[in-house]
């Protein structure tokens, strides 16, 4: 079976062992996640501070995610990822061109009922820490010690992958205006 084939298998029928597997194997630290009622949303099943150190093997992913209503994974070192979590999509327009960075971007997640996006790139150790740029912005910066939602099984909060080519690194002019704000605000 060609490998578009399984990996879409995997998504359709919501096999989140077989996914957290598969993003393991692609050096990502995934995380099960479960309904939170009390916060209208998903929060991790397990304990995972201490996986940013090491991500977990495949047979602790066969008993963690057994249970799980979606997945995240570790922003940062751990994963090689830096994370916009566009959740104001008005003001980032104001900043940057939100189609212009899907069209660059290799890693695209959607959340199809919050309008928010999961932009993926390149981890660059300049932005070590996360930051909320949100009322500025309309975006959080998601780094180190840090989740973001991959996927999840749940209709009324669904979080899909739209894009997953590769990472890039942030676009310069991004950068640029990414470590302005950062100035000014600090």
């Amino acid at each position: 079976m060609e490998k578009e084939k399984l990996a879409g298998t995997c998504f359709n029928k919501g096999n989140l062992v077989g996914i957290a597997k598969c993003l393991l194997l692609c050096g990502f630290s995934p995380i099960p996640m479960i309904v939170k009622e009390d916060i209208n949303g998903l929060r991790p099943s397990i304990s995972w501070r201490h996986y940013q150190e090491k991500p977990m093997s495949l047979s602790e992913i066969k008993i963690h995610f057994q249970r799980a209503h979606g997945i995240a994974y570790l922003c940062g070192r751990s994963s090689s990822i830096l994370v916009l979590d566009v959740n104001d999509l008005q003001k980032f327009n104001q900043f940057y061109d939100l189609e212009k960075l899907k069209a660059y971007c290799g890693f695209v997640i959607r959340s199809n009922n919050r309008g928010q996006y999961l932009l993926g790139f390149r981890y660059d150790e300049e932005f070590f820490k996360c930051e909320n740029l949100s009322d500025e912005a309309g975006f959080k910066l998601k780094s180190n010690g840090t989740l973001a939602t991959f996927f999840t099984v749940l209709p009324g909060l669904q979080y899909k992958p739209e894009k997953l080519e590769g990472l890039n690194p942030l676009p310069q002019d991004l950068r640029k205006k990414i470590k302005n704000y950062l100035l000014k605000k600090n």
